[in-house]
């Protein structure tokens, strides 16, 4: 696997999907129902947490890989339902975390006690959109 081509591809599947799953499709809005913190998250402080999501979704995607890698799984469906399970675990101690601790200033905490799973489950969404995407274009550029 070319590292260079895959980094690529992510980039843009990274720029993509936020242009379209958030900013154009609003799906953070519509999985959560709270337009206020998405508003926070995405628009008031985007530079901020988009760089933030950059890299935590290039980490969850890495995790990821390597369990894909190591069950030498080639089935698309099945890399997409680990990509799944693996975002659920991390997002779901995310939010189990922040959500039994007393609610912060802190905009997990807050994003956590408002949302709920509902945050895992757009978690699970773009994750799985980013690495459809990014996998896509990588096999565009590797062919």
């Amino acid at each position: 696997m070319n590292h260079l081509k895959l980094f690529i591809s992510y980039i843009f599947s990274f720029c993509l999907c936020s242009l379209l799953v958030i900013y154009a499709l609003r799906l953070p809005c519509f999985v959560t129902q709270n337009t206020e913190l998405v508003q926070e998250y995405y628009y008031k402080n985007a530079f901020t947490y988009l760089s933030l999501d950059f890299v935590l979704i290039a980490v969850y995607l890495l995790i990821a890989s390597f369990f894909i890698w190591l069950l030498k799984t080639e089935s698309h469906a099945t890399q997409i339902i680990i990509v799944a399970l693996v975002t659920l675990i991390i997002s779901g101690a995310f939010c189990l975390y922040f959500y039994y601790k007393p609610q912060s200033r802190n905009f997990f905490s807050r994003w956590f006690h408002a949302v709920s799973w509902k945050g895992v489950l757009y978690d699970i969404l773009l994750l799985i959109i980013v690495y459809i995407v990014m996998m896509q274009f990588y096999t565009k550029l590797t062919n």
